[in-house]
């Protein structure tokens, strides 16, 4: 039977297989819609989440949901960037239900307990390293195949009593017994059950009938592969450089105090770092509080002109000393590394 026989005959098979498929993410987009804005609704009749907090998951789970009512519209109609779109919703939520797993897990608190016992761990690091170098002098015995296929054996069972003796001993058994007791927890539960989805749905997507079904091109492979490339620095920006600074915008128009719930003041945070008040001095010891309101202003300088003595009240001195500080660290530190640099490249 020839490759072009067997190819006719398992297109419709693919046919099939695609349209199942193509069934699934379509209903999987409409539930995800219908899941971001039930959560929208939730969040914001939940009196115990900050207001930036239900702003910023407003924000998201309206994403959410208009960029899956578009997928479910571009896959409906058989469009390929409805293909691109849902690999990349699906891609997004993998990676969101991994960390919230890992954290319900407490995985990144376990990472710190490792630097206890990885010590206990050393010895069988050192048998797998010993078992590498067994398994490289085999290339010395070229044409004794049996000193060769002994080295590899070697090698192989070394390599396996180091790595089963590495996790025992840095307390395996204890983290898979916390991660059993821990899949009671329903919340638990409902993201391990998101992650297998889109990775099912991830996988489905990617595959070669699909991209044939929805005709993609070379160029989209490439594209799809360039984000797929990108997006852990795209994603480290954005959560780590870009969440941070407009969450920062955010909280310096209100009263929060990094706990409890916060107010909305507008501008008044900036009015009070910016309230400055100069006052004359009848001479350059007098005391500040004779011509200051110490109630609102603290002295943050005195300075001289035409004779004339003058001190400087701020609202909120700290901030002008913080800033003063840093116009001194870029003026004298961001030069002495920048012009050595330069004059030895």
């Amino acid at each position: 039977m020839t490759s072009a026989t067997m190819n006719s005959q398992n297109a419709p098979n693919d046919q099939h297989n695609v349209q199942l498929w193509l069934r699934g993410l379509l209903g999987w987009h409409g539930l995800l819609a219908l899941a971001a804005l039930a959560g929208i609704v939730w969040v914001w009749n939940s009196g115990d989440l900050a207001r930036w907090l239900q702003i910023l998951s407003s924000v998201l789970l309206a994403g959410t949901a208009v960029a899956s009512l578009w997928a479910l519209r571009l896959l409906g109609r058989h469009h390929k960037n409805g293909r691109i779109l849902s690999l990349g919703i699906n891609y997004l939520l993998f990676l969101f239900c991994l960390v919230a797993s890992l954290h319900r897990l407490n995985a990144f608190v376990g990472i710190d307990s490792l630097a206890d016992t990885f010590p206990r761990g050393l010895p069988f690091l050192g048998l797998i390293i010993l078992a590498y170098f067994i398994g490289a002098a085999a290339d010395r015995y070229e044409g004794q195949i049996a000193r060769q296929q002994a080295h590899r054996q070697a090698r192989k069972w070394l390599t396996i009593i180091g790595i089963v003796g590495f996790l025992l001993a840095v307390g395996i058994l204890n983290a898979l017994a916390t991660t059993a007791r821990s899949l009671t927890d329903g919340v638990l539960v409902g993201l391990l059950l998101g992650m297998v989805v889109t990775a099912v749905l991830l996988w489905a997507a990617w595959r070669q009938p699909m991209a044939h079904y929805f005709k993609s091109t070379n160029a989209d492979t490439e594209m799809l592969n360039g984000y797929l490339f990108l997006s852990p620095n795209l994603l480290g920006f954005l959560i780590f450089f870009a969440g941070p600074l407009l969450l920062s915008l955010y909280v310096s128009f209100t009263n929060s105090d990094a706990f409890g719930t916060s107010d909305w003041v507008g501008f008044d945070n900036y009015a009070r770092i910016l309230n400055l008040d100069i006052a004359q001095l009848d001479t350059p010891d007098q005391l500040a509080n004779e011509v200051l309101d110490t109630k609102i202003y603290s002295e943050l300088n005195r300075f001289t002109l035409f004779g004339s003595s003058y001190v400087v009240g701020a609202e909120d001195a700290l901030f002008w000393i913080a800033l003063g500080n840093t116009l001194k660290f870029v003026l004298l530190a961001v030069p002495l590394s920048v012009i050595p640099a330069l004059l030895l490249a």
